[in-house]
């Protein structure tokens, strides 16, 4: 590298998880960084610094910049040649900087210390083995002796490019009452991401009931950031993080779950989660939440958001969730079966639940929790649907050929009498349907007399269904239901507690339950899950 040169430019170096170049500006003495993902640039002046120190490593060295504010930036992986020009730069009376150049730990040792400020540094005989910003932890766990570090993950990543995940310290001992690793986690907390990335706490809930993870959790409210504590772990999600949020009806018609959908999957130990699913506790008592929030603040929320809210637990956290991600609530409003559900019941391998049918999307909940998007689906078929309009079959199977990984979802013992309902609305929102009942009965001339007939009764089906002296009740409860989600279609959603709290107050008539129990199946056994519980 030519000292000589106005700027030396370095590639593949990185800053808080970005690669990007480097730039060592001579003309007009300054260092920037170019992240290649955002293509936004970071300048540092060398008014602006205190001190800088350059580790040495095997490969990789390190820059830290030590500014005026007390903060520090540091920069990874220089080549070992750049030393030489970056030494003059900063011998320069022009742009002078006191530089510092240590060594790290070679000798393969590992055990030592673990130093927390701006850096977590991890030393051996006052020689650094690893460190790195503490505010680049986005979760931070203690489980007996050890200590759990989660890293946050590239916003932009391409294929085949590695990351650090995650990191575990091994911390013997008690400090006190609480154990050493117990110390540490509390420790990283206060200097890292996990405590500082929203400011002031705006509300917080505890004890609520989660399927996915499964537990009674806590959760609290910060500016940009939710986060879910459980006893051994906490999960930090970015508002932006959140890609959609569902509110689910169950089995008796009410507001069930909530599933919140995620870009970036979360972590807990070796499990990544693509979506968390909320328990609504359909016994609890309304309460005032006040929110932190100064009158500036609520106002930029127009109509969504109050200084107060007057509801249950979950369905206040349904509120806070849809006004900070600044998404709309979904709701299965524009599928119907004939006997009134919102869903239908189903199961996915060994767990039971319910299916739902969104404008966009597919999704199976409370466990497992998926989200089949439409636009990813080759075609729908039913694999195990009887070709014979006589048939006693009492269930059937759906299955959704995508192009995408995993390549097939399937989901089984459907009732049968929800066949006519699943093609009709399938087709509607543009979705390829291989009619698999029609095709097999297609290969006699029997057959063919027999689809006929069959065909006219999926289309008569609704019709004939209508006149069940339930069907009138059930509609105008899920009219109800409906308007209670209007800010799916893109509506305010002012009011959405209060349409919740009144929605639940109404019980499911004892018609409705008739119609339910119309089609008993034998559901197959649950299978418990692997989650930590807490």
């Amino acid at each position: 590298m030519d000292p000589s040169q106005q700027k030396t430019e370095v590639q593949n170096i990185f800053f808080a998880g970005n690669r990007g170049t480097f730039t060592l500006d001579r003309k007009d003495s300054r260092f920037m960084f170019t992240s290649r993902d955002t293509q936004k640039t970071i300048t540092l002046t060398p008014s602006d610094l205190q001190n800088i120190t350059w580790v040495q490593t095997i490969s990789g060295n390190i820059i830290k910049f030590y500014t005026k504010d007390n903060s520090c930036q540091i920069f990874t992986n220089f080549p070992s040649d750049f030393v030489k020009p970056f030494k003059i730069f900063t011998e320069n009376p022009d742009n002078y900087v006191p530089l510092s150049i240590l060594q790290s730990d070679v000798s393969g040792a590992n055990w030592g210390e673990v130093r927390v400020d701006d850096t977590v540094a991890f030393t051996h005989d006052s020689k650094t083995i690893l460190e790195f910003p503490a505010k680049s932890i986005n979760q931070v766990e203690a489980l007996k002796n050890t200590v759990t570090l989660f890293f946050q993950e590239p916003k932009v990543s391409k294929p085949n490019e590695e990351s650090l995940v995650s990191i575990k310290f091994y911390v013997p001992g008690k400090d006190g009452t609480i154990t050493r690793a117990e110390s540490l986690r509390n420790e990283i907390k206060s200097k890292g991401h996990i405590s500082s990335a929203a400011g002031e706490r705006i509300a917080s809930f505890t004890e609520i009931p989660f399927d996915v993870p499964r537990g009674r959790l806590s959760i609290e409210f910060y500016r940009k950031v939710m986060m879910v504590h459980g006893k051994t772990h906490t999960h930090t999600i970015e508002y932006r993080n959140i890609t959609n949020i569902y509110a689910l009806p169950g089995a008796d018609q009410q507001f069930a779950w909530i599933m919140l959908s995620f870009k970036q999957p979360m972590r807990q130990g070796q499990t990544t989660y693509d979506n968390f699913v909320i328990k609504n506790d359909t016994h609890a008592t309304p309460m005032q939440t006040t929110l932190n929030l100064t009158d500036e603040e609520i106002e930029q929320f127009g109509k969504k958001l109050g200084k107060t809210i007057d509801a249950t637990a979950t369905q206040t956290i349904l509120t806070l969730v849809a006004a900070f991600t600044g998404k709309k609530i979904d709701f299965p409003r524009h599928f119907t079966t004939d006997d009134g559900r919102k869903f239908v019941n189903a199961s996915h391998k060994s767990s039971n639940g319910q299916l739902y049918f969104f404008k966009k999307s597919l999704v199976f909940a409370p466990k497992p929790p998926i989200v089949v998007p439409f636009s990813d689906v080759i075609a729908i078929d039913f694999p195990r649907l009887s070709s014979s309009a006589s048939s006693a079959q009492t269930s059937f199977d759906i299955r959704a050929t995508l192009h995408v990984a995993p390549g097939v979802f399937e989901f089984t013992t459907i009732p049968r009498p929800d066949y006519g309902p699943i093609v009709k609305y399938l087709k509607e929102v543009g979705v390829k349907v291989k009619d698999t009942a029609k095709s097999n009965r297609g290969e006699t001339k029997q057959a063919q007399v027999d689809q006929d007939d069959d065909s006219s009764d999926d289309e008569a089906y609704g019709e004939s269904e209508s006149g069940d002296s339930g069907s009138d009740e059930s509609a105008e409860e899920n009219k109800r239901l409906e308007g209670a989600f209007e800010a799916d279609d893109g509506e305010d959603s002012e009011g959405l507690a209060d349409e919740l709290k009144s929605l639940e107050k109404e019980a499911p008539t004892e018609k409705r339950r008739t119609t339910t129990q119309q089609t008993p199946r034998q559901r197959p056994k649950m299978v418990k899950d692997d989650d930590d519980s807490d």
